[in-house]
């Protein structure tokens, strides 16, 4: 059967073996499992009506023996035995991160049938080694597995209904640590997860999973982004921790630009039902616009036409910040979504209005560029130092020419200093 992910019981030298895993009961992202297969098929169980294969529908314990049974070739089956200890013993031994109270009463023990073209051995990390799309769940998000060094990025075929428009390259990312701790990363306005990615991996070598969602309404048409309402863009953050806190005992949160935005006004509204975060990263957040009087230039436009063109924007205007969005058309609009711009300039004015009696506890790294030719940072620090009552704050200065984009390297020439602190806060709260 051929899937887009793969083929499933294809070719001539195939061979269905069975492995093992261990889940924690309490939190079954833990895990542990064989280096190598538990059972697969030699010369006198190859032949039959399926060759090449064995598989196991069942399995007990008894007397401290595990006890299988297991079909062959789908000509008949067999029983055979292993001790539960000594199985034990093998898995756990191959992670020093996993400690699992083990009882014999409470074990699970999961087998897997898998298809490969030599059972000699399995290496995962073989076969889950590139980034793509992942199904926005807990079942998907729990899925952890780390490669010999430590670290993992995995690799997931999904169903999730993201709009036709939106481009592949664009979709939710996750990139696999060994800790028990989650970062999520939302990125800005009119772009997709590429634009906090190079920080993201940054971060997950340091060993924490970093989960990159889409922003609802973004990486795709224009038109779709001038549909979606605030209340959708705010749901990516709230769809993501639900999706995590089963998984993770500590998660943080990173926002930039438009995703800082949905950050704090998530500080400020949120009983967090999922998980209160450990911390909070507000990367060149958005309150306000640069350029004076950018709302009424925006409505004016939008009498005529639902979008511009950011080239023609950045001929017109000459705002270097606009460079990179032209520069990558893939992973941002090529136009400016004007009603989605009103949309944005409405959440930031909702924010400093409605919440200004209001206070953030909870940690939080501020970082801002004072070349920033997209937000107003008078406001934004003006707003942000009321507010924010554990609070640290990094600048980049005019001099360093650091762009609104600075999660990216090709808009900060700072990167590694960016990186640095941002590894610096999270340690610290780790601690």
């Amino acid at each position: 059967m051929k899937q887009e992910s793969g083929r499933n019981g294809v070719g001539p030298m195939r061979q269905y073996c069975i492995g093992a895993i261990l889940l924690d009961l309490e939190n079954p992202c833990r895990m542990a499992r064989l280096e190598k297969l538990l059972l697969a098929p030699h010369e006198k169980e190859r032949e039959g009506y399926l060759p090449n294969v064995i598989y196991s529908c069942s399995s007990i314990i008894h007397r401290g023996e595990l006890v299988i049974s297991y079909a062959m070739s789908d000509i008949n089956s067999r029983i055979t035995t292993v001790s539960v200890n000594h199985l034990l013993n093998r898995m756990l031994s191959l992670t020093d991160k996993i400690k699992i109270s083990i009882c014999l009463y409470h074990l699970i023990l999961a087998f897997a049938v898998i298809s490969i073209s030599s059972c000699s051995s399995l290496d995962v990390s073989k076969y889950n080694t590139s980034i793509d799309d992942i199904k926005d769940s807990v079942n998907s998000i729990c899925n952890t597995t780390t490669k010999s060094n430590g670290f993992s990025i995995m690799k997931f075929h999904i169903d999730e209904k993201y709009d036709p428009s939106v481009k592949r390259e664009n979709y939710s990312k996750i990139l696999y640590g060994n800790s028990n701790t989650a970062i999520i990363m939302l990125h800005g306005f009119i772009s997709s997860p590429f634009e906090v990615y190079a920080l993201g991996e940054k971060i997950n070598e340091s060993g924490h999973t970093v989960f990159l969602p889409l922003i609802n309404g973004f990486g795709g048409s224009t038109a779709l982004a001038n549909t979606a309402e605030i209340e959708l863009w705010k749901s990516t953050l709230e769809e993501s921790l639900e999706s995590l806190a089963p998984c993770y005992s500590k998660i943080i949160i990173v926002g930039f630009s438009l995703g800082g935005t949905i950050l704090t006004d998530f500080l400020f509204d949120n009983e967090f039902k999922h998980q209160k975060p450990s911390g909070a990263i507000l990367l060149a957040p958005y309150f306000a616009p640069k350029m004076w009087g950018g709302g009424f230039v925006t409505e004016v436009f939008d009498i005529f036409c639902d979008s511009i063109s950011l080239k023609t924007l950045y001929k017109v205007s000459g705002n270097q910040d606009l460079k990179i969005p032209v520069s990558n058309p893939h992973h941002y609009n090529s136009e400016m979504p004007l009603k989605a711009v009103k949309k944005i300039i409405k959440f930031g004015n909702q924010i400093r209005k409605e919440h200004h009696q209001k206070k953030v506890h909870i940690p939080t790294l501020f970082v801002y560029t004072e070349d920033d030719q997209t937000v107003d940072n008078k406001i934004g620090i003006k707003f942000i130092n009321e507010h924010f009552l554990d609070l640290q704050m990094i600048k980049f200065s005019q001099e360093k020419r650091v762009r609104h984009q600075l999660a990216l390297p090709a808009g900060n020439e700072e990167f590694d200093i960016l990186y640095s602190s941002v590894i610096n806060f999270i340690n610290q709260l780790l601690e």
